[in-house]
Protein backbone atom coordinates (compact mmCIF):
# COMPACT_ATOMS: atom_id res chain seq x y z
CA UNK A 1 0.00 0.00 0.00
CA UNK A 2 2.94 2.35 0.82
CA UNK A 3 4.51 1.73 -2.32
CA UNK A 4 1.49 2.01 -4.44
CA UNK A 5 0.97 5.62 -2.33
CA UNK A 6 4.45 6.97 -3.28
CA UNK A 7 3.98 5.60 -7.17
CA UNK A 8 0.78 7.83 -7.48
CA UNK A 9 2.54 11.07 -5.61
CA UNK A 10 5.21 10.44 -8.02
CA UNK A 11 3.42 9.89 -11.16
CA UNK A 12 1.22 13.15 -10.30
CA UNK A 13 4.39 15.50 -9.87
CA UNK A 14 5.35 13.43 -13.26
CA UNK A 15 2.28 14.90 -15.07
CA UNK A 16 2.55 18.43 -13.97
CA UNK A 17 5.81 18.80 -14.83
CA UNK A 18 4.78 17.73 -18.54
CA UNK A 19 1.90 20.36 -18.65
CA UNK A 20 1.97 22.03 -22.13
CA UNK A 21 2.39 25.91 -21.24
CA UNK A 22 3.39 25.28 -17.98
CA UNK A 23 6.85 27.76 -18.72
CA UNK A 24 4.98 30.36 -20.11
CA UNK A 25 2.23 30.64 -17.40
CA UNK A 26 5.08 30.37 -14.69
CA UNK A 27 6.90 32.91 -16.27
CA UNK A 28 3.96 35.18 -15.96
CA UNK A 29 2.16 33.86 -12.76
CA UNK A 30 4.28 31.96 -10.67
CA UNK A 31 5.12 34.15 -8.16
CA UNK A 32 1.92 35.02 -6.60
CA UNK A 33 1.41 38.99 -5.76
CA UNK A 34 -0.88 39.31 -2.47
CA UNK A 35 -3.68 40.64 -4.74
CA UNK A 36 -3.52 37.27 -6.66
CA UNK A 37 -6.47 35.80 -5.96
CA UNK A 38 -8.35 39.12 -6.53
CA UNK A 39 -6.67 38.90 -9.99
CA UNK A 40 -8.39 35.27 -10.35
CA UNK A 41 -11.63 36.16 -9.48
CA UNK A 42 -11.56 39.68 -11.71
CA UNK A 43 -10.39 37.50 -14.83
CA UNK A 44 -12.54 34.28 -14.24
CA UNK A 45 -8.85 32.05 -14.67
CA UNK A 46 -7.11 30.24 -11.91
CA UNK A 47 -3.16 29.44 -12.00
CA UNK A 48 -2.84 28.19 -8.20
CA UNK A 49 -1.88 24.85 -7.91
CA UNK A 50 1.29 22.77 -8.35
CA UNK A 51 3.82 24.41 -10.83
CA UNK A 52 5.80 23.23 -13.71
CA UNK A 53 9.59 22.87 -13.82
CA UNK A 54 11.23 24.60 -16.84
CA UNK A 55 14.26 25.59 -18.24
CA UNK A 56 15.53 28.79 -18.06
CA UNK A 57 15.46 29.81 -21.71
CA UNK A 58 12.31 27.44 -22.57
CA UNK A 59 14.23 26.59 -25.81
CA UNK A 60 16.98 24.30 -27.02
CA UNK A 61 19.91 25.77 -26.25
CA UNK A 62 21.62 27.87 -29.25
CA UNK A 63 25.17 26.09 -30.58
CA UNK A 64 26.88 29.21 -29.20
CA UNK A 65 25.21 29.31 -25.68
CA UNK A 66 28.05 28.66 -23.13
CA UNK A 67 26.90 26.25 -20.42
CA UNK A 68 28.70 26.19 -16.84
CA UNK A 69 29.13 24.08 -14.59
CA UNK A 70 29.08 19.74 -15.13
CA UNK A 71 27.06 18.13 -18.03
CA UNK A 72 24.22 15.73 -17.10
CA UNK A 73 22.72 15.72 -20.43
CA UNK A 74 23.39 15.74 -24.14
CA UNK A 75 21.66 15.84 -27.77
CA UNK A 76 23.45 15.44 -30.65
CA UNK A 77 26.59 15.51 -28.54
CA UNK A 78 25.81 18.93 -27.48
CA UNK A 79 25.23 19.99 -23.74
CA UNK A 80 21.59 21.17 -23.53
CA UNK A 81 21.12 20.73 -19.44
CA UNK A 82 24.04 21.17 -16.68
CA UNK A 83 24.16 20.50 -12.97
CA UNK A 84 23.65 24.43 -12.28
CA UNK A 85 20.55 24.18 -14.77
CA UNK A 86 18.88 21.33 -12.77
CA UNK A 87 19.72 23.00 -9.20
CA UNK A 88 18.03 26.31 -10.53
CA UNK A 89 15.51 24.45 -11.68
CA UNK A 90 14.51 22.27 -8.79
CA UNK A 91 14.88 24.61 -6.37
CA UNK A 92 12.83 26.96 -8.61
CA UNK A 93 10.59 24.43 -8.28
CA UNK A 94 10.20 23.53 -4.37
CA UNK A 95 9.69 27.35 -4.15
CA UNK A 96 7.14 27.54 -6.20
CA UNK A 97 5.42 24.58 -4.80
CA UNK A 98 6.61 24.10 -0.65
CA UNK A 99 4.11 21.45 -0.18
CA UNK A 100 6.13 18.77 -2.27
CA UNK A 101 9.48 19.05 -0.12
CA UNK A 102 7.61 16.88 2.57
CA UNK A 103 7.32 14.17 -0.03
CA UNK A 104 10.77 14.48 -1.17
CA UNK A 105 12.45 11.96 0.70
CA UNK A 106 9.93 9.03 0.29
CA UNK A 107 9.22 9.29 -3.52
CA UNK A 108 11.66 7.20 -4.78
CA UNK A 109 14.24 8.44 -7.43
CA UNK A 110 12.49 12.18 -7.18
CA UNK A 111 15.80 14.27 -8.17
CA UNK A 112 15.70 11.37 -11.45
CA UNK A 113 12.28 11.94 -12.44
CA UNK A 114 12.44 15.56 -12.28
CA UNK A 115 15.60 15.76 -14.40
CA UNK A 116 13.95 13.02 -16.71
CA UNK A 117 11.37 15.40 -17.47
CA UNK A 118 13.68 18.31 -17.86
CA UNK A 119 15.06 16.25 -20.62
CA UNK A 120 11.83 15.07 -21.69
CA UNK A 121 11.25 19.39 -22.33
CA UNK A 122 14.22 19.21 -24.65
CA UNK A 123 13.22 16.35 -26.35
CA UNK A 124 9.88 17.43 -27.16
CA UNK A 125 10.80 21.11 -28.39
CA UNK A 126 13.11 19.47 -30.91
CA UNK A 127 10.86 16.95 -31.98
CA UNK A 128 8.16 19.42 -32.60
CA UNK A 129 10.73 22.04 -34.23
CA UNK A 130 12.36 18.79 -36.32
CA UNK A 131 9.03 18.36 -37.92
CA UNK A 132 7.46 21.64 -38.38
CA UNK A 133 4.47 20.63 -36.29
CA UNK A 134 4.39 24.14 -34.85
CA UNK A 135 4.04 25.65 -38.18
CA UNK A 136 1.14 23.62 -38.81
CA UNK A 137 -2.41 26.39 -38.67
CA UNK A 138 -3.66 23.99 -35.25
CA UNK A 139 -0.58 24.33 -34.22
CA UNK A 140 -0.56 28.63 -34.64
CA UNK A 141 -4.30 28.93 -34.21
CA UNK A 142 -3.36 27.13 -30.45
CA UNK A 143 -0.69 29.31 -29.83
CA UNK A 144 -2.77 32.20 -30.63
CA UNK A 145 -5.22 31.35 -28.85
CA UNK A 146 -2.97 30.70 -25.38
CA UNK A 147 -0.73 33.97 -25.93
CA UNK A 148 -4.29 36.48 -26.24
CA UNK A 149 -5.30 34.33 -22.78
CA UNK A 150 -2.22 35.04 -21.27
CA UNK A 151 -1.85 38.42 -22.46
CA UNK A 152 -5.77 38.71 -21.30
CA UNK A 153 -4.54 37.52 -17.78
CA UNK A 154 -1.28 39.48 -17.38
CA UNK A 155 -3.14 43.10 -18.57
CA UNK A 156 -5.66 42.15 -15.65
CA UNK A 157 -2.55 41.83 -13.11
CA UNK A 158 -1.15 44.97 -14.64
CA UNK A 159 -4.37 46.68 -14.21
CA UNK A 160 -5.07 45.21 -10.91
CA UNK A 161 -1.79 46.51 -9.31
CA UNK A 162 -2.18 50.36 -10.56
CA UNK A 163 -5.23 50.08 -7.65
CA UNK A 164 -2.95 48.85 -4.35
CA UNK A 165 -6.31 48.40 -1.44
CA UNK A 166 -5.13 48.52 2.41
CA UNK A 167 -7.12 48.14 4.92
CA UNK A 168 -6.33 50.42 8.59
CA UNK A 169 -6.41 49.01 12.25
CA UNK A 170 -9.63 51.34 12.59
CA UNK A 171 -11.11 49.67 9.03
CA UNK A 172 -10.28 45.78 10.44
CA UNK A 173 -11.95 46.67 14.16
CA UNK A 174 -14.93 47.96 12.46
CA UNK A 175 -15.35 45.12 10.24
CA UNK A 176 -14.47 42.44 13.06
CA UNK A 177 -17.71 44.66 15.06
CA UNK A 178 -19.89 44.01 12.30
CA UNK A 179 -19.03 40.30 11.14
CA UNK A 180 -18.05 38.54 14.27
CA UNK A 181 -21.45 37.07 13.91
CA UNK A 182 -21.44 35.96 11.01
CA UNK A 183 -18.08 34.92 9.86
CA UNK A 184 -17.85 31.15 11.65
CA UNK A 185 -13.38 31.58 12.01
CA UNK A 186 -14.47 34.24 14.63
CA UNK A 187 -16.85 32.27 17.05
CA UNK A 188 -15.63 30.21 19.77
CA UNK A 189 -19.71 29.41 20.90
CA UNK A 190 -22.84 31.19 19.41
CA UNK A 191 -23.67 31.15 23.27
CA UNK A 192 -27.75 31.52 23.89
CA UNK A 193 -29.87 30.73 27.24
CA UNK A 194 -29.98 27.81 29.53
CA UNK A 195 -33.35 25.95 28.77
CA UNK A 196 -35.47 23.33 30.12
CA UNK A 197 -39.35 22.40 29.23
CA UNK A 198 -41.87 19.77 30.23
CA UNK A 199 -44.73 19.45 27.64
CA UNK A 200 -48.51 18.29 28.02
CA UNK A 201 -51.21 17.97 26.26
CA UNK A 202 -53.17 20.72 27.20
CA UNK A 203 -52.89 24.03 28.48
CA UNK A 204 -54.91 23.24 31.70
CA UNK A 205 -52.26 20.66 32.58
CA UNK A 206 -49.10 22.44 31.83
CA UNK A 207 -51.10 25.69 34.32
CA UNK A 208 -50.91 23.59 36.95
CA UNK A 209 -47.53 22.19 36.68
CA UNK A 210 -46.43 25.46 36.19
CA UNK A 211 -47.98 26.81 39.59
CA UNK A 212 -46.94 23.51 41.39
CA UNK A 213 -43.28 24.51 40.08
CA UNK A 214 -43.42 27.81 41.67
CA UNK A 215 -45.48 26.76 44.97
CA UNK A 216 -42.30 24.45 45.72
CA UNK A 217 -39.30 25.84 47.44
CA UNK A 218 -35.67 24.59 47.03
CA UNK A 219 -36.74 22.04 44.11
CA UNK A 220 -35.29 22.23 40.72
CA UNK A 221 -37.03 22.72 37.69
CA UNK A 222 -36.06 18.85 37.08
CA UNK A 223 -36.42 17.82 40.38
CA UNK A 224 -39.78 18.92 40.21
CA UNK A 225 -40.90 17.42 36.91
CA UNK A 226 -39.54 14.26 37.94
CA UNK A 227 -41.54 13.89 41.10
CA UNK A 228 -44.46 14.51 39.20
CA UNK A 229 -43.84 11.33 37.50
CA UNK A 230 -43.04 13.80 34.18
CA UNK A 231 -39.73 12.50 33.55
CA UNK A 232 -40.66 11.42 29.63
CA UNK A 233 -41.72 14.69 29.26
CA UNK A 234 -38.44 16.70 30.56
CA UNK A 235 -36.01 17.98 28.38
CA UNK A 236 -33.00 19.72 28.85
CA UNK A 237 -32.55 22.39 25.63
CA UNK A 238 -29.20 23.48 27.60
CA UNK A 239 -27.87 26.27 25.56
CA UNK A 240 -30.07 27.66 23.10
CA UNK A 241 -29.56 30.09 20.08
CA UNK A 242 -30.63 31.74 16.87
CA UNK A 243 -29.16 28.42 15.36
CA UNK A 244 -30.60 25.76 17.54
CA UNK A 245 -31.87 22.96 15.32
CA UNK A 246 -33.19 20.25 17.12
CA UNK A 247 -36.13 22.24 18.89
CA UNK A 248 -39.73 23.20 18.02
CA UNK A 249 -39.15 26.30 16.12
CA UNK A 250 -41.88 27.86 18.18
CA UNK A 251 -40.53 26.82 21.69
CA UNK A 252 -37.48 28.08 20.65
CA UNK A 253 -38.56 31.86 19.53
CA UNK A 254 -40.40 32.15 23.31
CA UNK A 255 -37.25 30.82 24.67
CA UNK A 256 -35.03 33.74 23.18
CA UNK A 257 -37.59 36.21 23.80
CA UNK A 258 -37.69 35.61 27.63
CA UNK A 259 -34.92 38.31 29.56
CA UNK A 260 -35.58 37.52 32.63
CA UNK A 261 -33.16 34.86 34.50
CA UNK A 262 -34.30 32.91 35.88
CA UNK A 263 -38.40 32.77 34.81
CA UNK A 264 -40.68 30.16 33.40
CA UNK A 265 -43.80 30.65 30.57
CA UNK A 266 -45.61 27.90 28.76
CA UNK A 267 -46.41 27.86 24.83
CA UNK A 268 -47.54 26.25 22.36
CA UNK A 269 -45.78 24.32 19.84
CA UNK A 270 -45.82 23.40 16.22
CA UNK A 271 -47.14 19.87 17.35
CA UNK A 272 -50.14 21.56 19.38
CA UNK A 273 -48.64 20.36 23.08
CA UNK A 274 -48.04 22.92 25.58
CA UNK A 275 -44.37 23.28 26.99
CA UNK A 276 -43.55 25.09 30.77
CA UNK A 277 -40.21 26.78 29.79
CA UNK A 278 -37.87 27.12 32.13
CA UNK A 279 -34.76 29.64 31.49
CA UNK A 280 -31.72 29.46 33.74
CA UNK A 281 -29.72 31.95 32.58
CA UNK A 282 -28.21 33.34 29.19
CA UNK A 283 -24.81 33.19 28.20
CA UNK A 284 -22.69 36.00 25.65
CA UNK A 285 -21.17 34.62 22.16
CA UNK A 286 -17.99 34.63 22.55
CA UNK A 287 -15.14 35.39 20.20
CA UNK A 288 -11.48 34.81 19.41
CA UNK A 289 -9.90 38.25 20.20
CA UNK A 290 -9.43 40.63 18.14
CA UNK A 291 -5.51 40.84 18.63
CA UNK A 292 -5.48 37.23 17.60
CA UNK A 293 -7.54 37.38 14.20
CA UNK A 294 -6.97 41.12 12.81
CA UNK A 295 -4.30 39.72 10.52
CA UNK A 296 -6.17 36.84 9.40
CA UNK A 297 -8.70 39.82 8.55
CA UNK A 298 -7.19 42.44 6.67
CA UNK A 299 -6.83 40.42 3.51
CA UNK A 300 -10.30 39.97 3.00
CA UNK A 301 -11.02 43.43 3.90
CA UNK A 302 -8.52 44.45 1.33
CA UNK A 303 -9.94 42.51 -1.39
CA UNK A 304 -12.80 43.46 -0.82
CA UNK A 305 -11.99 46.99 -1.19
CA UNK A 306 -9.69 46.30 -3.81
CA UNK A 307 -13.05 44.31 -5.76
CA UNK A 308 -14.81 47.77 -5.14
CA UNK A 309 -12.07 49.87 -6.55
CA UNK A 310 -11.37 48.27 -9.50
CA UNK A 311 -15.40 47.96 -10.38
CA UNK A 312 -15.33 51.98 -9.77
CA UNK A 313 -12.56 52.33 -12.33
CA UNK A 314 -13.96 50.75 -15.05
CA UNK A 315 -17.22 52.94 -14.52
CA UNK A 316 -14.67 55.79 -14.87
CA UNK A 317 -13.22 54.37 -17.57
CA UNK A 318 -16.26 53.39 -19.72
CA UNK A 319 -16.91 57.20 -19.04
CA UNK A 320 -13.83 58.28 -19.90
CA UNK A 321 -13.56 56.30 -23.34
CA UNK A 322 -17.00 56.22 -23.94
CA UNK A 323 -18.28 53.44 -24.04
CA UNK A 324 -21.93 52.34 -24.56
CA UNK A 325 -23.46 49.14 -24.67
CA UNK A 326 -26.60 48.40 -26.76
CA UNK A 327 -28.59 45.96 -24.31
CA UNK A 328 -30.44 45.27 -27.13
CA UNK A 329 -28.13 43.41 -29.27
CA UNK A 330 -26.90 41.74 -25.93
CA UNK A 331 -30.25 40.39 -25.27
CA UNK A 332 -31.61 40.30 -28.89
CA UNK A 333 -30.49 36.60 -29.72
CA UNK A 334 -32.14 35.09 -26.14
CA UNK A 335 -35.12 37.27 -26.62
CA UNK A 336 -35.66 35.81 -29.47
CA UNK A 337 -35.30 32.08 -28.48
CA UNK A 338 -37.71 33.23 -25.71
CA UNK A 339 -40.26 33.93 -28.33
CA UNK A 340 -39.30 30.69 -30.29
CA UNK A 341 -39.94 28.55 -27.13
CA UNK A 342 -43.22 30.78 -26.16
CA UNK A 343 -44.63 29.91 -29.48
CA UNK A 344 -43.29 26.17 -29.46
CA UNK A 345 -45.47 25.73 -26.08
CA UNK A 346 -48.42 27.56 -27.45
CA UNK A 347 -48.51 25.30 -30.35
CA UNK A 348 -47.97 22.47 -28.14
CA UNK A 349 -51.22 22.85 -25.87
CA UNK A 350 -53.18 23.38 -28.78
CA UNK A 351 -52.41 20.03 -30.39
CA UNK A 352 -53.04 18.65 -26.96
CA UNK A 353 -56.54 20.28 -26.84
CA UNK A 354 -57.35 19.64 -30.13
CA UNK A 355 -56.41 16.08 -29.56
CA UNK A 356 -58.79 16.07 -26.54
CA UNK A 357 -61.68 17.67 -28.04
CA UNK A 358 -61.21 14.85 -31.03
CA UNK A 359 -61.51 12.07 -28.47
CA UNK A 360 -64.72 10.48 -28.24
CA UNK A 361 -66.69 10.63 -25.49
CA UNK A 362 -67.44 7.19 -23.60
CA UNK A 363 -71.18 6.59 -23.93
CA UNK A 364 -73.44 4.18 -21.03
CA UNK A 365 -74.29 0.84 -22.47
CA UNK A 366 -77.77 0.32 -23.57
CA UNK A 367 -79.52 -1.37 -20.79
CA UNK A 368 -80.01 -5.21 -21.32
CA UNK A 369 -83.76 -6.60 -21.75
CA UNK A 370 -85.00 -8.31 -18.76
CA UNK A 371 -85.24 -12.31 -19.36
CA UNK A 372 -89.27 -13.34 -17.81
Amino acid sequence: MKNTTLLSISLLLCGFMLLPGCALLDRLFGNKTEQGSTIDELSGSKTEGVSCPRTSTGSVPKEEAELTGDVVATMGGKAILTSPMVEAELKKFLEQNPQVKQFMAVIPDFENNFVENLINQKITERYIADNKLDQSATYQAELEAMIKEVKQMLNMQTFVQQFPATASDAEVRKYYDENKNEIPELLVSYGGTAAMGVSFDSQEAAQKFLDSVKAAEGKSFGQAANEAGLKGNFRDFKLVNAHSVAIDPAVRTKILTMKSYPSYDIVQGGDKRYWVIFVASHEEPKYKPFEEIKDMLRPVIEREKLILRIKDEYKKLMQQYDVKINTENVNKKQNEQNKVDIMQQFMQQQKQEEAAAQKPKATKPANQAKVA
